[in-house]
Protein backbone atom coordinates (compact mmCIF):
# COMPACT_ATOMS: atom_id res chain seq x y z
CA UNK A 1 0.00 0.00 0.00
CA UNK A 2 1.33 3.31 -1.12
CA UNK A 3 2.84 5.76 1.84
CA UNK A 4 2.59 8.60 0.14
CA UNK A 5 0.16 10.32 -2.68
CA UNK A 6 0.81 13.57 -4.75
CA UNK A 7 -1.57 16.44 -4.50
CA UNK A 8 -3.27 15.73 -7.97
CA UNK A 9 -3.98 12.49 -6.23
CA UNK A 10 -5.64 13.31 -3.44
CA UNK A 11 -7.20 16.08 -5.68
CA UNK A 12 -8.63 13.60 -7.73
CA UNK A 13 -9.75 11.36 -4.89
CA UNK A 14 -11.73 13.69 -3.33
CA UNK A 15 -12.87 16.44 -5.67
CA UNK A 16 -11.21 19.55 -4.51
CA UNK A 17 -9.39 21.51 -6.37
CA UNK A 18 -5.32 21.70 -5.97
CA UNK A 19 -5.87 25.52 -4.15
CA UNK A 20 -7.74 23.90 -1.68
CA UNK A 21 -5.33 21.43 -0.58
CA UNK A 22 -2.80 24.33 -0.47
CA UNK A 23 -5.27 26.18 1.58
CA UNK A 24 -5.03 23.72 4.38
CA UNK A 25 -1.58 23.81 4.33
CA UNK A 26 -1.52 27.22 4.94
CA UNK A 27 -3.92 26.93 7.29
CA UNK A 28 -1.58 24.42 8.95
CA UNK A 29 -3.98 21.66 8.84
CA UNK A 30 -2.27 19.21 6.14
CA UNK A 31 1.32 18.96 5.98
CA UNK A 32 2.14 17.29 2.60
CA UNK A 33 6.38 16.99 2.57
CA UNK A 34 8.29 17.11 -0.46
CA UNK A 35 9.59 14.51 -2.73
CA UNK A 36 12.57 14.56 -5.40
CA UNK A 37 10.95 16.26 -7.79
CA UNK A 38 9.26 18.96 -5.75
CA UNK A 39 5.72 17.42 -5.49
CA UNK A 40 4.20 18.13 -2.62
CA UNK A 41 3.51 14.48 -1.16
CA UNK A 42 0.35 13.16 1.26
CA UNK A 43 1.11 10.88 4.36
CA UNK A 44 -1.78 8.20 4.27
CA UNK A 45 -1.99 9.96 7.74
CA UNK A 46 -3.07 12.95 6.37
CA UNK A 47 -6.11 11.62 4.75
CA UNK A 48 -8.10 10.94 8.03
CA UNK A 49 -8.10 14.89 8.35
CA UNK A 50 -9.16 15.43 4.71
CA UNK A 51 -12.36 12.93 5.77
CA UNK A 52 -13.13 14.92 8.93
CA UNK A 53 -12.59 18.30 7.10
CA UNK A 54 -15.10 16.60 4.45
CA UNK A 55 -17.62 15.63 6.34
CA UNK A 56 -17.62 18.81 8.73
CA UNK A 57 -17.79 20.95 5.85
CA UNK A 58 -20.91 19.07 4.69
CA UNK A 59 -22.67 20.28 7.88
CA UNK A 60 -21.16 24.24 6.67
CA UNK A 61 -18.93 24.24 9.97
CA UNK A 62 -16.45 27.46 9.08
CA UNK A 63 -13.18 26.72 8.06
CA UNK A 64 -11.30 28.24 10.92
CA UNK A 65 -13.29 26.29 13.74
CA UNK A 66 -12.46 22.88 11.90
CA UNK A 67 -8.79 24.31 12.04
CA UNK A 68 -9.18 24.67 16.06
CA UNK A 69 -10.65 21.35 16.29
CA UNK A 70 -8.16 19.69 14.52
CA UNK A 71 -5.65 21.38 16.00
CA UNK A 72 -6.87 20.94 19.18
CA UNK A 73 -6.89 18.07 22.01
CA UNK A 74 -10.39 16.80 20.30
CA UNK A 75 -11.59 14.82 22.77
CA UNK A 76 -15.13 13.26 22.75
CA UNK A 77 -16.62 16.38 24.63
CA UNK A 78 -15.05 18.84 21.87
CA UNK A 79 -16.51 17.00 19.22
CA UNK A 80 -20.15 16.90 21.41
CA UNK A 81 -19.38 20.85 21.36
CA UNK A 82 -18.52 21.24 18.15
CA UNK A 83 -21.97 19.76 16.73
CA UNK A 84 -24.06 21.56 19.89
CA UNK A 85 -22.75 24.67 18.32
CA UNK A 86 -23.89 23.57 14.70
CA UNK A 87 -27.23 22.57 16.27
CA UNK A 88 -27.21 26.55 17.68
CA UNK A 89 -26.21 27.55 14.11
CA UNK A 90 -29.01 25.85 12.23
CA UNK A 91 -32.16 26.83 14.74
CA UNK A 92 -30.59 30.46 13.97
CA UNK A 93 -30.19 29.96 10.26
CA UNK A 94 -34.31 28.08 10.51
CA UNK A 95 -35.74 31.38 12.54
CA UNK A 96 -34.11 33.63 9.80
CA UNK A 97 -35.78 31.33 7.15
CA UNK A 98 -39.12 31.32 9.52
CA UNK A 99 -39.35 35.02 9.57
CA UNK A 100 -38.52 35.67 5.97
CA UNK A 101 -41.46 33.25 5.18
CA UNK A 102 -43.65 35.38 7.76
CA UNK A 103 -42.46 38.55 5.75
CA UNK A 104 -43.20 36.69 2.18
CA UNK A 105 -46.59 35.81 3.45
CA UNK A 106 -47.72 39.32 5.03
CA UNK A 107 -46.47 41.03 1.46
CA UNK A 108 -48.26 38.19 0.00
CA UNK A 109 -51.84 38.86 1.69
CA UNK A 110 -51.21 42.71 1.31
CA UNK A 111 -51.10 42.92 -2.42
CA UNK A 112 -53.77 40.38 -2.46
CA UNK A 113 -56.25 42.76 0.06
CA UNK A 114 -54.82 45.64 -1.50
CA UNK A 115 -56.03 44.58 -5.17
CA UNK A 116 -59.65 44.16 -3.44
CA UNK A 117 -60.03 47.57 -2.13
CA UNK A 118 -63.16 49.34 -3.10
CA UNK A 119 -62.73 51.17 -6.52
CA UNK A 120 -65.80 52.81 -7.13
CA UNK A 121 -64.86 56.28 -6.67
CA UNK A 122 -66.69 56.24 -3.44
CA UNK A 123 -65.60 59.03 -0.74
CA UNK A 124 -65.93 57.45 2.65
CA UNK A 125 -65.51 58.92 6.40
CA UNK A 126 -63.48 55.91 8.15
CA UNK A 127 -62.49 56.08 11.67
CA UNK A 128 -58.44 55.94 11.67
CA UNK A 129 -56.52 54.48 14.76
CA UNK A 130 -53.10 56.31 15.68
CA UNK A 131 -50.65 54.70 13.19
CA UNK A 132 -46.85 54.95 14.17
CA UNK A 133 -44.64 55.60 11.47
CA UNK A 134 -41.19 56.56 10.55
CA UNK A 135 -40.99 60.14 8.89
CA UNK A 136 -38.62 62.29 6.43
CA UNK A 137 -39.47 65.92 6.65
CA UNK A 138 -38.29 67.37 3.90
CA UNK A 139 -40.55 70.89 4.40
CA UNK A 140 -37.35 73.25 3.33
CA UNK A 141 -36.93 71.53 0.08
CA UNK A 142 -40.36 69.68 -0.82
CA UNK A 143 -39.51 67.08 -4.02
CA UNK A 144 -42.14 65.69 -6.83
CA UNK A 145 -43.49 61.88 -7.63
CA UNK A 146 -40.53 61.09 -9.42
CA UNK A 147 -37.86 61.41 -6.57
CA UNK A 148 -39.67 59.32 -4.08
CA UNK A 149 -37.38 56.57 -3.80
CA UNK A 150 -34.88 58.78 -3.58
CA UNK A 151 -36.65 60.59 -0.10
CA UNK A 152 -37.39 56.52 0.78
CA UNK A 153 -34.05 55.68 0.64
CA UNK A 154 -32.94 58.98 2.77
CA UNK A 155 -35.37 58.01 5.26
CA UNK A 156 -33.69 54.11 5.47
CA UNK A 157 -30.89 55.44 5.74
CA UNK A 158 -31.88 57.60 9.13
CA UNK A 159 -34.04 54.31 10.44
CA UNK A 160 -34.05 50.52 9.28
CA UNK A 161 -34.77 49.35 6.08
CA UNK A 162 -38.20 49.15 5.49
CA UNK A 163 -39.29 47.03 2.58
CA UNK A 164 -40.97 49.01 -0.43
CA UNK A 165 -42.63 45.57 -2.43
CA UNK A 166 -45.76 44.67 -0.91
CA UNK A 167 -45.61 46.75 1.35
CA UNK A 168 -49.20 48.28 2.28
CA UNK A 169 -47.79 51.06 4.63
CA UNK A 170 -45.56 53.46 2.45
CA UNK A 171 -46.73 56.94 1.31
CA UNK A 172 -46.19 60.88 0.86
CA UNK A 173 -47.30 63.93 2.80
CA UNK A 174 -49.02 67.10 0.77
CA UNK A 175 -49.32 69.73 2.25
CA UNK A 176 -52.48 71.10 3.03
CA UNK A 177 -51.44 74.45 2.35
CA UNK A 178 -49.98 73.53 -0.53
CA UNK A 179 -53.29 71.89 -1.20
CA UNK A 180 -55.74 74.83 -0.48
CA UNK A 181 -53.51 76.62 -3.31
CA UNK A 182 -54.77 73.90 -5.98
CA UNK A 183 -51.15 72.45 -6.05
CA UNK A 184 -51.27 68.57 -5.99
CA UNK A 185 -47.65 67.35 -6.78
CA UNK A 186 -45.26 68.20 -4.31
CA UNK A 187 -44.56 66.89 -1.37
CA UNK A 188 -43.06 67.30 2.26
CA UNK A 189 -42.09 64.09 3.39
CA UNK A 190 -42.50 60.47 3.01
CA UNK A 191 -43.22 57.66 5.63
CA UNK A 192 -43.58 54.28 6.56
CA UNK A 193 -46.28 52.90 9.11
CA UNK A 194 -44.43 50.94 11.57
CA UNK A 195 -45.55 47.85 14.38
CA UNK A 196 -43.22 49.38 16.57
CA UNK A 197 -42.94 52.94 16.64
CA UNK A 198 -39.42 54.79 15.75
CA UNK A 199 -40.36 57.45 17.93
CA UNK A 200 -43.14 57.87 20.28
CA UNK A 201 -43.97 61.30 19.22
CA UNK A 202 -43.66 60.72 15.30
CA UNK A 203 -47.53 58.88 14.18
CA UNK A 204 -50.25 59.57 12.12
CA UNK A 205 -53.01 61.15 14.73
CA UNK A 206 -56.02 59.32 15.30
CA UNK A 207 -59.12 60.47 14.07
CA UNK A 208 -61.92 60.60 11.33
CA UNK A 209 -60.07 60.83 7.58
CA UNK A 210 -61.68 61.68 4.57
CA UNK A 211 -60.54 58.23 2.36
CA UNK A 212 -60.59 57.13 -1.06
CA UNK A 213 -59.14 54.94 -3.69
CA UNK A 214 -58.11 54.86 -7.13
CA UNK A 215 -56.65 53.28 -10.18
CA UNK A 216 -54.24 54.29 -12.21
CA UNK A 217 -51.78 57.28 -13.17
CA UNK A 218 -50.87 59.91 -10.00
CA UNK A 219 -52.72 62.47 -11.76
CA UNK A 220 -55.94 60.71 -10.48
CA UNK A 221 -54.67 63.07 -7.15
CA UNK A 222 -55.04 66.46 -8.65
CA UNK A 223 -58.77 65.37 -9.90
CA UNK A 224 -59.92 63.73 -6.98
CA UNK A 225 -58.81 66.24 -3.78
CA UNK A 226 -60.48 69.13 -5.07
CA UNK A 227 -63.83 66.84 -5.11
CA UNK A 228 -62.88 65.79 -1.57
CA UNK A 229 -62.53 68.96 -0.27
CA UNK A 230 -65.81 69.87 -1.55
CA UNK A 231 -67.39 66.83 -0.33
CA UNK A 232 -66.27 67.91 3.59
CA UNK A 233 -67.49 71.12 3.18
CA UNK A 234 -70.84 70.24 1.61
CA UNK A 235 -70.83 67.87 4.86
CA UNK A 236 -70.32 70.40 7.53
CA UNK A 237 -66.02 68.35 7.80
CA UNK A 238 -62.82 70.94 7.20
CA UNK A 239 -59.45 69.87 6.89
CA UNK A 240 -57.76 68.82 9.46
CA UNK A 241 -54.83 67.90 8.37
CA UNK A 242 -52.25 66.83 5.93
CA UNK A 243 -53.07 64.96 2.92
CA UNK A 244 -51.82 61.44 2.78
CA UNK A 245 -50.97 59.61 -0.51
CA UNK A 246 -50.57 56.37 0.30
CA UNK A 247 -48.98 54.03 -2.30
CA UNK A 248 -50.85 50.23 -1.85
CA UNK A 249 -49.47 48.98 -5.20
CA UNK A 250 -47.24 51.15 -7.24
CA UNK A 251 -44.28 50.89 -9.46
CA UNK A 252 -42.71 48.38 -6.95
CA UNK A 253 -45.38 45.40 -7.68
CA UNK A 254 -46.49 46.01 -11.05
CA UNK A 255 -44.95 47.80 -14.24
CA UNK A 256 -48.67 48.53 -15.29
CA UNK A 257 -49.97 51.59 -14.36
CA UNK A 258 -53.49 50.79 -14.49
CA UNK A 259 -52.79 48.35 -12.00
CA UNK A 260 -51.72 50.82 -9.48
CA UNK A 261 -53.67 51.13 -6.41
CA UNK A 262 -53.61 54.54 -4.21
CA UNK A 263 -54.99 55.53 -1.03
CA UNK A 264 -55.84 59.16 -0.63
CA UNK A 265 -57.37 60.64 2.70
CA UNK A 266 -57.00 63.49 5.25
CA UNK A 267 -58.41 63.95 8.32
CA UNK A 268 -61.25 66.27 9.07
CA UNK A 269 -63.11 68.16 12.04
CA UNK A 270 -66.65 68.83 12.01
CA UNK A 271 -66.57 72.84 10.86
CA UNK A 272 -67.91 73.48 14.87
CA UNK A 273 -65.06 72.45 17.32
CA UNK A 274 -65.35 68.83 18.49
CA UNK A 275 -63.92 69.31 22.01
CA UNK A 276 -64.81 72.54 24.21
CA UNK A 277 -61.95 74.87 24.07
CA UNK A 278 -60.89 73.84 20.86
CA UNK A 279 -60.47 76.90 17.96
CA UNK A 280 -60.82 77.44 14.30
CA UNK A 281 -57.64 76.10 13.02
CA UNK A 282 -56.28 74.21 15.85
CA UNK A 283 -55.87 70.91 15.59
CA UNK A 284 -56.17 67.76 17.62
CA UNK A 285 -52.55 65.54 17.16
CA UNK A 286 -49.44 66.26 18.70
CA UNK A 287 -47.44 65.76 15.48
CA UNK A 288 -46.82 68.89 13.62
CA UNK A 289 -45.43 67.34 10.64
CA UNK A 290 -48.61 65.40 9.91
CA UNK A 291 -51.01 67.56 11.53
CA UNK A 292 -51.02 71.28 11.29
Amino acid sequence: MKKYYRIGEIAKLYGIGPDSLRYYEDMGILSPIRGKNGYRMYRVDNIWKLNVIRDLRNKEVPMEQIRQYLNGTRRVADTKELFHQGILEINRRIQELLDLRQDCERCYHNMDANASVPLDGALRLVEEPRRYVAYLDIQQTGYNTDEYDMMVKRLQNEHAHFPLIGNSGKGAVLSQEEVRNGRYDRFIGVFFTVSVPVDPDTYLPEGLYLTTYYHGGYENTARLIPQMLQYAQEHGYRLAGNVLEIYALDIHETAHPEEFVTKLQFRVEPVEPAHPGTQEGETLGTVPDFSK
